[in-house]
């Protein structure tokens, strides 16, 4: 694309019908375009400047910005974060919500929880703006099934219904860290319980559930070829015994239950992230926060939904 084209560009970035089309011909122009996008939010027309902006993080160039520029996002964040919504739709969180996330007792003060998962510079941010970041990842590959390439985003959302769900890619793995001490349970040691959830893209075939109480993992569950559980049936659990209808499904396994998906324990025990609609009841804000040190955020490339 010509360097005369850049503002029509612009103008599609504001236009839902266009702004896919348009951002990735932004990414194909690449960082040569960044000192045309700085000069109008600094110049204008004023009509662009808006634009520009959704231009230069979609970019990674936020780190560009001036601190005016800076200062206005946040205090629009600060503006949002009392009135959070979903991005886009309320499907639109059910679509992106990753593979793996955890649940934490909510508590006033998050501190340990960032210190345990390696977490760094933690912002306030919405939910719109903690899934977007999750996605903008996941799209710009910055990081990856099974590995990273890069500095990486975890969001930690509102308190829904007592808890808080850790989204990204820190909580990758936690239930698997053998020999322990395990993370969860340090977690569960700060927080008094939480639960590790993986729900894959073949159902039940792709199935991990784990939940750590007062510094103790206390159950596991996870199916990859066969049926895995670990530590007595917890006394929510349905257990059929002889003679019941379902006691095929459990009899050949020890320690089994009807409990083998990721979305219903979580439905039954903290939240399910299907029921989470704009009109879900939330207490404070979420949280962004890098695994690096010394990162930041404005680095990131993709436009953040506030």
């Amino acid at each position: 694309m010509e360097q005369t084209d850049l503002p029509t560009l612009l103008t599609q970035l504001g236009d839902d019908r266009t702004q896919d089309t348009a951002e990735s011909a932004l990414q194909a122009l690449g960082p040569s375009v960044v000192p045309q996008l700085l000069a109008i939010r600094r110049d204008g027309p004023a009509r662009l400047r808006r634009p520009a902006l959704h231009a230069l993080t979609h970019l990674g160039a936020g780190a560009e910005l001036t601190g005016r520029d800076r200062a206005a996002v946040e205090r629009l964040v600060r503006i949002k974060l009392g009135r959070d919504t979903l991005a886009r739709d309320d499907r639109f969180l059910d679509a992106n919500w990753p593979e793996i996330w955890i649940a934490v007792r909510a508590a006033p003060d998050l501190t340990p929880l960032f210190d345990v998962l390696g977490l760094h510079d933690p912002v306030p941010a919405t939910l719109a703006m903690g899934m977007t970041a999750l996605v903008a990842d996941r799209s710009h590959d910055t990081y990856a099934s099974g590995g990273t390439s890069g500095p990486t985003r975890t969001f930690v959302t509102p308190e829904i219904d007592g808890w808080r769900l850790v989204l990204g890619p820190a909580v990758n793995g936690l239930m698997y860290e053998d020999p322990g001490p395990h993370r969860l349970e340090r977690l569960s040691e700060l927080f008094g319980e939480v639960h590790y959830y993986a729900s894959g893209s073949y159902d039940e075939c792709d199935q991990a559930w784990a939940v750590a109480e007062n510094g103790r993992l206390v159950r596991r569950y996870h199916f990859y070829g066969d049926p895995v559980w670990s530590g007595d049936p917890l006394p929510w659990e349905d257990v059929p015994q002889e003679g019941d209808d379902d006691w095929q499904y459990t009899r050949d396994t020890p320690g089994a239950s009807l409990q083998d998906h990721a979305r219903d324990v979580a439905e039954l025990r903290t939240v399910d992230p299907e029921t989470i609609e704009d009109d879900t009841p939330r207490t404070g804000h979420g949280w962004l926060a890098v695994d690096a040190p010394g990162v930041g955020h404005w680095s990131f490339p993709g436009a953040l939904t506030i």
